[in-house]
């Protein structure tokens, strides 16, 4: 094709250049606000459902939130403390050759108290506690399990529907750099919140000081069993040296004599050593198999709430009038398209209500689904 001087001229003039411009963006920002005049019209026509679909959810969230009943929360915290052990003799040989070794030891990690708080050995003889004299009808001689409304077809089976709906109530955070355990507990009644926080606290405490007590009175059994087998090893190392003194009472002029006794004192100090460090570890364990001080320290006890949990009435009705305007705009755009099928195909529009008319028949008696006439149409 042989372009003119008057096309190459207009190719190249920077005023024609901008109109072709400017015409091309305007049909993309045309293109691109179809969608949304389409979205408009379509709102705009079918307001009933852009406008009511938004109130309509906005009423049933304020009613719901309004007839729900209130919660109540009560926070505690705790934290583990950690437990110093003697030095070893073994990390002190150990520091003799530059080697460090720990000499403390955490009683037990905030992690695993937090698994503990929830733990069915906590939890299950929580639900089963009467309250007595709490004031309220509801409350007097009742337990979790009839507070929580468990379901089960025994009391076993409600004891654990108890316990799990108990689990859902709570909320515990362990904190890793300050090692504090939080414990959070919501329930419908103040008194029953502050109850569930303080009870599972003395449970934490009840289960530790029950296992460490256990764990110091075997090892105070097996080191009394040692002990005395340390005792009797002593004791023959110390007669073995006494008898090769009274045999001989001149060893020091005779070299070999003189190595004899240098390795039986030798083994006398190491039984010794033995013995004093087995004393030791006995006299500690049995300090703490009847030691009765928590290995807790209760930061924040739980104290009674004073007003209910907030309703968040302003963010839910502001969620529910924006998932209702979707829905509404949703909805009229679905009328909308319909509403123009209807008029450029009004057999397959006639058609798709009809089938629709059968469906909702269909859903008011579902037995029809499964008759032949049904089955064959």
């Amino acid at each position: 094709m042989t372009q003119t001087p008057e096309t190459t001229s207009r190719r190249t003039d920077p005023t024609v250049r901008k109109l072709e411009w400017l015409g091309a963006e305007s049909e993309r920002g045309a293109t691109v606000m179809a969608p949304l005049l389409q979205l408009t019209v379509a709102g705009l026509r079918f307001r009933r459902l852009t406008i009511g679909l938004p109130i309509v959810s906005i009423v049933v969230t304020l009613a719901v939130s309004l007839i729900w009943p209130r919660t109540y929360t009560t926070t505690s915290s705790f934290v583990p403390q950690s437990q110093e052990l003697p030095l070893s003799r073994l990390a002190g040989l150990a520091s003799q050759f530059g080697f460090n070794l720990p000499t403390q030891n955490a009683a037990q990690s905030a992690d695993f108290y937090a698994d503990l708080a929830t733990a069915q050995a906590i939890l299950g003889p929580i639900v089963e506690t009467h309250f007595e004299g709490a004031g309220s009808s509801e409350l007097d001689g009742a337990t979790l399990v009839r507070l929580l409304r468990a379901k089960g077809a025994d009391s076993a089976a409600r004891h654990e529907d108890a316990i799990k709906r108990l689990r859902q109530a709570l909320a515990v955070n362990a904190d890793a750099k300050t090692s504090v355990v939080t414990l959070t507990v919501k329930t419908r009644w103040p008194s029953v919140s502050q109850h569930v926080a303080a009870a599972i606290i003395d449970g934490i405490t009840d289960f530790d000081l029950h296992t460490r007590q256990s764990r110091a009175s075997a090892e105070r059994q097996f080191t009394e069993t040692r002990l005395e087998q340390a005792r009797l090893e002593l004791r023959g190392a110390e007669d073995e040296l006494q008898a090769f003194l009274i045999r001989n009472r001149q060893y020091r002029e005779s070299p070999s004599l003189q190595f004899q006794y240098d390795r039986l004192s030798r083994e006398v100090v190491s039984r010794q050593q033995v013995f004093d460090a087995l004393r030791q570890s006995y006299e500690e364990a049995r300090i703490e198999e009847v030691r009765n001080t928590p290995r807790i320290t209760v930061l924040e006890p739980g104290n009674l709430p004073a007003r209910p949990d907030s309703r968040h009435l302003v963010l839910r009705t502001l969620l529910a009038g924006i998932l209702g305007l979707l829905l509404g705009l949703g909805a009229a755009l679905i009328a909308q398209g319909l509403s123009h099928s209807r008029a450029e195909q009004p057999a397959a529009a006639e058609e798709l209500v009809d089938l629709w008319r059968g469906l909702l028949r269909d859903l008011r008696k579902p037995w029809r689904l499964f008759s032949s006439e049904s089955a064959g149409g």
